[in-house]
């Protein structure tokens, strides 16, 4: 029996890929559900569910979303948040991890239900949108574990409904 074999004699050390920051925008379907990035997303409550309204069969606004990254291979997480507040002790109110695809851009969709602005109409709410390979796992939840590791996108929502059909965009988180 003959043993073959191969003595390195110096150290062989590969070098990890480096980190891009991932970057967020709109699918081209979000200009059909009223919701691309770059303008004002309009909810009016009062229209949600009436037949002929568009929004019949919709019960949460709808966010497609591209997210492009050099890392194939990288999980990343995305975070929402609505109506932020740096001074209360509150993370985000949803996310889910976007598994690696093998392309650039990973498609991924970002739900809100309207029942979280039930209580807010007559009023401009704010939502934001972090994606990043991880995040810290403290307050305020935003921060990602590698510096610079992370894209954020958001919108203005102003939701009105039936009693309440004006909203003073001044008056936007």
């Amino acid at each position: 029996m003959l043993i073959t074999g191969c003595i390195v004699n110096r150290r062989i050390t590969f070098e990890d890929e480096p980190n891009a920051p991932p970057s967020i925008r709109s699918a081209p379907s979000a200009r059909e559900f009223g919701t691309a990035l770059g303008q004002i997303v309009y909810l009016d409550l009062a229209q949600s569910g009436q037949p002929g309204s568009g929004l019949e069969f919709s019960e949460a606004l709808v966010f497609p979303l591209i997210v492009s990254d050099r890392n194939l291979q990288q999980r990343l997480v995305w975070r929402r948040f609505i109506d932020f507040d740096p001074q209360l002790v509150s993370g985000p109110d949803a996310g889910r991890v976007i598994e690696p695809s093998g392309a650039e851009d990973r498609f991924f969709d970002v739900v809100v239900p309207y029942d979280i602005f039930r209580d807010g109409a007559g009023e401009c709410h704010k939502l934001e949108v972090l994606v990043s390979g991880g995040f810290v796992d403290e307050f305020p939840f935003r921060e990602p574990v590698l510096e610079g590791d992370l894209a954020s996108a958001f919108w203005w929502i102003h939701v009105t409904d039936d009693t309440r059909l004006t909203v003073d965009m001044r008056t936007c988180p």
